[in-house]
């Protein structure tokens, strides 16, 4: 991962916040909590500023906000939870709202706020319900295509069969043709 974020200053990538989440997330398993915070608060600077809001801004702040949640630090969790959230619906990044709200319900519920967490557990709900619908369109959808295809295929198979046994008829013309003059001559 250090080698990783070098590179990507020494050639000014735009990629240098993707490194320093990296490196928030390894020095949170190694329970470096101010270490990780620091990294990660870098790492959403960088996404800020070279992709605006964005599935990685998105998703880097709900990582960090489960980063304070992991150390009881429940205010920030919400609170970057949210930012999460808002940058997930202005994008729009349907699996990030829905993460960030599966996530908001799971922390309101801990906090015995049950009218927030319901409506967040609302929100995940009908976000996932929405994207499993999305999967079985495209699903069917594919399934269609693929069918279509195959119908093709079968249509330009017959079609091959039919010339071919023209052309064999021709040949079995042309052959007794050419035996009934000889025949005649």
């Amino acid at each position: 991962a250090q080698q990783a974020y070098a590179l990507a200053l020494k050639y000014h990538s735009r990629w240098i916040g993707a490194t320093l989440m990296t490196l928030g997330y390894v020095h949170n398993r190694l329970n470096n909590k101010n270490l990780s915070i620091e990294y990660f608060k870098e790492g959403i600077a960088s996404y800020k500023m070279n992709f605006g809001n964005s599935r990685y801004l998105s998703k880097g702040t709900l990582a960090m906000a489960a980063v304070y949640n992991q150390y009881h630090q429940v205010d920030s969790a919400i609170y970057f939870a949210h930012i999460a959230l808002n940058a997930a619906q202005e994008v729009p990044y349907l699996k990030g709202v829905g993460m960030t709200a599966k996530f908001l319900s799971g922390i309101y519920d801990s906090l015995h706020i049950i009218d927030s967490a319901f409506l967040y557990q609302k929100l995940y709900t009908n976000i996932n319900d929405s994207l499993n619908d999305r999967a079985k369109i495209a699903s069917f959808e594919n399934e269609t295509f693929l069918e279509q295809v195959r119908e093709n295929e079968n249509a330009q198979a017959l079609q091959k069969a039919e010339q071919q046994r023209e052309q064999n008829i021709q040949y079995a013309l042309i052959a007794l043709g050419i035996i009934i003059f000889i025949s005649v001559f």
